[in-house]
């Protein structure tokens, strides 16, 4: 069996300028930062959308520890390529506690069955780990397994107003975020 790659930390002072702020129109401010990523409350959104070298969009794992700092929404919407589709796993839509992709089969996060509710404090690390693999899509919270989904007969999609995100990208609703490490890596 193949050894993953190692992990590309996407936070270096080297490569942050491969970030760029999301074109969500009236947003927040995004100050990105090598280790570093703050995103204050927008109206809605803040995001910052990935400009640098191309990614995997399958076999490959991406590793995110970010916090609210502020805010009742999702902290974090991670918008991410499945194959020749996007998605985007949220962190606290909803409210506060609704966790999922949005969306799977048209549906998103609050209605499919990828949905969880989970508690997230204001000023708390959250360690996320996302895999897509050629058969799945996994997410992992704090190193627990929160979602499994075998693609097979699933259409991922985004909704219209995070296709600023794409192909990579992470994003607050009226929320604000501090992303510490941003890690991705082929299998």
């Amino acid at each position: 069996m193949d050894q993953p790659s190692m992990w590309a930390d996407l936070l270096t002072e080297k490569v942050v300028d491969g970030w760029q702020p999301s074109a969500f129109g009236i947003s927040g401010n995004e100050e990105i930062a090598a280790h570093r990523i703050a995103l204050s409350m927008g109206n809605p959104f803040t995001g910052v959308t990935w400009h640098g070298d191309p990614i995997p969009n399958v076999d490959y794992e991406i590793e995110v520890t970010a916090r609210k700092t502020m805010g009742v929404d999702f902290f974090c919407g991670l918008t991410f390529p499945v194959g020749d589709d996007f998605c985007t796993l949220i962190l606290g839509g909803w409210g506060g506690s609704i966790t999922g992709l949005s969306s799977v089969d048209g549906i998103d996060a609050s209605e499919n069955f990828t949905r969880s509710y989970q508690r997230y404090d204001i000023g708390t690390d959250y360690t996320i780990r996302l895999r897509v693999q050629g058969d799945s899509v996994r997410v992992w919270l704090q190193d627990k397994l929160l979602i499994q989904v075998e693609r097979e007969g699933r259409l991922f999609s985004v909704r219209p107003e995070v296709e600023p995100s794409l192909p990579l990208g992470v994003a607050c609703y009226n929320t604000a975020t501090m992303v510490s490490s941003f890690r991705i890596r082929e299998l």
